[in-house]
């Protein structure tokens, strides 16, 4: 067996698969957003330089599709069923303005629709139902997590339209009043893709 036509062959059939795998993941990201991308030629140098440049502009396309909203509670805080969760304590927004810790409530900002996941994560005084629902534009669109012991979390993904507004509240199904912890309470809002 010829091992030097085997190595140039196996490292030939090596470097086309891994042609593939790179070409199929740039091309959706250029599908997914128009990118600036420099283009290379075949048997022709290409610079440190150029190469640096192109994760530049994919990283900066990705932070122009995707941004994070975490906010808390200041406090302990007891909840009714059916009440808001006063999320006021704005911990990271990257997209300013989008969260009103006034009104509890996150605007899609003008020109950002797209999909957007809701994770929270909270512990309760009580360890028997609670259930924690997301309202968009006032209504019902799905749990973000339900309990039978003191801590729980979920998450919920919703395609928002420009300026649709959203709220996370509690329902206490066993009691009349719940005591969410501050220290262990929080949302975070991650738009996935912009549309």
């Amino acid at each position: 067996m010829d091992h030097k036509n085997f190595k140039r062959g196996f490292l030939s059939k090596f470097s086309w698969y891994w042609g593939i795998v790179v070409g199929l993941f740039a091309s959706s990201l250029l599908v997914f957003a128009a990118v600036n991308i420099i283009t290379f030629s075949p048997d022709t140098p290409i610079s440190s330089s150029e190469v640096n440049q192109n994760f530049s502009n994919l990283k900066q396309k990705i932070d122009e599709v995707s941004y994070s909203v975490v906010v808390g509670l200041g406090i302990d805080q007891v909840v009714s069923s059916n009440e808001v969760v006063q999320l006021n304590t704005v911990i990271r927004d990257d997209a300013p303005g989008a969260f009103n810790p006034g009104t509890y409530r996150f605007t899609v900002p003008t020109g950002e629709s797209g999909f957007y996941t809701f994770y929270f994560k909270s512990r309760s005084d009580i360890s028997d139902p609670n259930y924690v629902y997301l309202k968009v534009n006032g209504n019902q669109v799905g749990s973000l997590g339900s309990t039978s012991t003191d801590v729980f979390s979920g998450t919920h993904t919703v395609y928002l339209n420009d300026n649709d507004f959203a709220e996370v509240y509690l329902d206490a199904i066993m009691y009349g009043t719940t005591t969410i912890y501050a220290a262990d309470t929080v949302l975070l809002i991650k738009r996935e893709a912009k549309l």
